[in-house]
Parts: C-alpha cells; structure tokens; sequence
C-alpha cells in the first residue's frame, strides 16, 4: 500500500503540478494527474523481465502487481468526481483553443450518405489513417495520421468535418475522389451485363463448393419430379410452385409464381448445358424452400447457349428475411455438372433422384 501510495502521489505532483505552467487551474492540474495514475502493460512487462533476469525478488514482483492492479482500479471513480463539476479547468484570461473550421456535405437521401461514406471511410483507411469511431449512436469518426486529426459527423443526409484549415484541401480533395469514383461505377453498372460472364458454367469450384456448404438439408423426395409435364417456362415453372405449395411450403401459390417469372423477365437463368435457376424472393414463404424438376426433352428457357433447358432448380426465399439463397444456388450449381446430368436423366422416380443429388453434394 506505500508503493501504490507513493505511485499514487508521484503522478499527481509529476504530471500535475507542471500543468499549473500551462495555463491549468488547481482542478485541471487535478484532472490531469489522476489520468495519469494508471499503470498497465508498461509496468507489468517491466516487472516480468526484472523477475526472468534474477534483478527483483518474488515479494517485489508480488508488490508491482499489487500496485499495477491498485492504479488501475482507483483513478475512475476519483475522475468521474474530479469531472462532475463543469468548472473550466484552465485559469481566467487563459486563451482557448480556436475552434475547427467545419465543412458540411448534404445529400439527396440517406441512402447516398451512407454510400458516400463507406466509400469516404475506406479512401482515408487506404491513404494510411488510423479510423475511429467516437460514438456508435451518432457516427462520430476520428481519423489520425501522423500530425492530422479530421473528425467526421454522419447525420442522415449529412457528413460534417472538422479539422484544421490546412487539412481543409485534403478532405475536399477526398471527398471529390470517392464522389467521382462512385459516379464511374454507376456509369459502368448502366452498361449492359454480360450474361456469359456472370452465368459461367458449372466447375469443380461449384462441386466444391457444393460439397462444403451442406445443402441437402432443403431436399426431399417430395420435392423433386423426375419427369415435368410442362411445355413452356412458364409451365414448368408454375408446377414446380404448385409441387412445394401441395406439401404446404407456399401458402400463396399465385404470389410465388408471379415473383419467379417478374425474374424471368428481368433476366432469363438459363445457364448452359441445359440447367436453369429460376427464384425470387417472396412473402409466400415462411422459409427458405427448393424443388428440382426434369424435362429429358428440353424445352425453351432463354438459355445463354441458346440450348433446351432439361433441368429446372426452383429456389423461394423469404423475402425481408436472413436465408442462404445465394449460397443455395450456388452450391446447387455444383450438382449439375456432366456426370451429374447424365444420372439425373436416368432417374425414373423422386427417390432416385434424390440419391443422385445427396451424392453429388457430398
């Protein structure tokens, strides 16, 4: 208790009385040697080599964890007293510090804020600042790189900073770097996609992958016909809807139907060697739900490769809820591989098929 008294009262005399010759008051002297008194990691490395190189005996490694343990568990209480009142702790006549210039950033909506910000966040990670945050509630950032300092305020529709003038030409300079950087990925989003590209073929990365994420669990015999009636998309479609509506899985057939095909429309998932994903996210399940549909003749389904579609996977997710729907499909992609599609064709009944699929998926 002496040491930790002492520890104690050479914080408050070493680091607070030089205060008082920086325009501190008695109470800012105060405060800042109470936030001094802590010992960490500093003083237990310290204490950790003198024991390992025989320099200090086991009682006095005992008393610096002792104290280590004491300075840090008595300042927070004695701060949040020193803190309490709102008296200024620098003396009268003592010149405060001036205050920020502020630059404010509004948006259209707050969609755009926080797309602007992500972005703006990220440009000052990649330039080397060290990114805070100050305030969860009210997105309150701090960025700090050598002698900058730049705080930064989210509000719904606008980001505000405050940092010094000379760092004033740096944050406009960022600011129009992340806009225009936006601006050139929108334009190349409005350029048409290419569907060959992002609907590649099924590889071994798919079966892998199939493999891995355990998917089988949304499968059953019920959910799988081996041999589809249906003539059109359209067709083959709504009877894959209608076999998970039967099994109660889609309590509004129509409604599932229709978000499937306003899919469709948008773009076809005919992918190659005659595999399609149609899906959508609806209201009309509770979760996420899959059934697989053969036609050994094929039928037109707007294919990449412009070949018949003889293998239809149907995939509902809910729609606002958490789901592997994309992960779903993908691993699901991996199944439809040539030797794959070649068991698949030889099925005659739901229960082979689902043999064939549990297999593939490993």
């Amino acid at each position: 208790l002496i040491y930790t008294a002492g520890a104690v009262l050479a914080k408050l005399v070493g680091c607070g009385l030089p205060t008082l010759l920086c325009r501190f008051n008695a109470r800012g002297a105060l405060r800042v040697g109470l936030g001094m008194i802590p010992r960490g990691e500093v003083a237990l490395i310290v204490a950790g080599i003198g024991i390992s190189r025989g320099m200090i005996t086991q009682e006095v490694f005992g008393v610096a964890i002792l104290m280590t343990l004491l300075t840090t568990l008595i300042p927070p209480p004695l701060l949040v007293t020193a803190f309490r009142s709102s008296a200024p702790g620098l003396r009268r006549g003592a010149p405060l510090p001036p205050e920020l210039p502020v630059l404010a950033y509004r948006f259209p909506t707050p969609e755009v804020t926080s797309l602007l910000l992500n972005h703006l966040l990220e440009q000052f990670r990649v330039e080397g600042f060290f990114v805070h945050m100050l305030e969860l509630s009210g997105e309150t950032y701090q960025m700090r790189k050598d002698a900058m300092v730049i705080n930064l305020t989210r509000e719904p529709q606008t980001i505000t900073f405050r940092c010094s003038a000379e760092e004033m030409p740096f944050v406009r300079m960022a600011m129009t770097e992340v806009v225009v950087e936006i601006e050139l990925t929108l334009k190349e989003l409005q350029q048409p996609l290419d569907a060959h590209r992002l609907l590649a073929v099924p590889g071994e990365e798919d079966v892998r992958m199939a493999r891995r994420t355990r998917m089988g669990r949304y499968l059953a015999e019920k959910n799988l016909i081996p041999e589809l009636k249906g003539a059109t998309k359209a067709d083959v479609i709504a009877e894959l809807v209608h076999c998970l509506a039967e099994q109660g899985l889609v309590h509004d057939e129509a409604e599932a139907l229709s978000a499937v095909l306003r899919r469709e429309e948008a773009m076809s998932t005919g992918l190659r060697h005659g595999f399609a994903c149609p899906h959508g996210r609806t209201t009309a399940v509770e979760n996420l739900v899959c059934a697989i549909g053969i036609k050994a003749d094929g039928l037109p389904f707007g294919a990449i490769d412009s070949e018949p579609t003889r293998f239809i996977l149907l995939v509902l997710s809910p729609a606002g809820a958490v789901a592997p729907y994309m992960e779903l499909m993908a691993a699901m992609r991996g199944v439809f591989d040539e030797e794959g599609r070649q068991a698949l064709l030889s099925c005659r009944k739901p229960a082979e098929m689902l043999s064939v699929v549990t297999r593939r998926l490993g």
